[in-house]
């Protein structure tokens, strides 16, 4: 016949029907470690470094900024008069200009520009229209 069931206190071992459990040991409970505590000085280095970090993006920010120059929005006019009208067209558009020729009703040999307006060292936007007239030279 079985033993009846006792109630034993939770230091107190329970006997085996059959006596001890021979090389039986307690259940082994694994601890994982805490980490350890930051302190205040080790915060305030990571905090240090962050905005050291930010602080150094900003300022390679602003220089790449700076360096980099636009195109002027408004042009100086270069002086034409007397150039070739192959010349003349070639160094306004690249100077950034658009160029407008009016030519004489009867028909020259020679191509060359008498005069321009707006003058010389005038200042206009970049695009703007340069008007040159073309004749013979010294004939305005």
């Amino acid at each position: 016949m079985s033993r009846p069931a006792t109630r034993f206190a939770e230091n107190e071992i329970a006997p085996y029907e059959d006596g001890p459990e021979p090389n039986r040991r307690p259940p082994v409970r694994t601890v994982t470690p805490l980490r350890p505590r930051r302190s205040p000085r080790d915060l305030m280095w990571v905090g240090l470094g962050m905005l050291g970090l930010v602080l150094g993006g900003v300022a390679v920010l602003w220089f790449l900024s700076l360096n980099r120059s636009s195109p002027p929005t408004r042009l100086t006019v270069p002086r034409v008069v007397g150039l070739s009208e192959a010349a003349a067209v070639k160094r306004l558009t690249t100077e950034g200009f658009d160029v407008r020729a009016v030519e004489p009703r009867r028909g020259t040999a020679v191509r060359v520009v008498v005069s321009q307006r707006p003058s010389a060292s005038a200042e206009l936007a970049r695009g703007a229209t340069v008007l040159i007239r073309i004749g013979a030279p010294g004939r305005a």
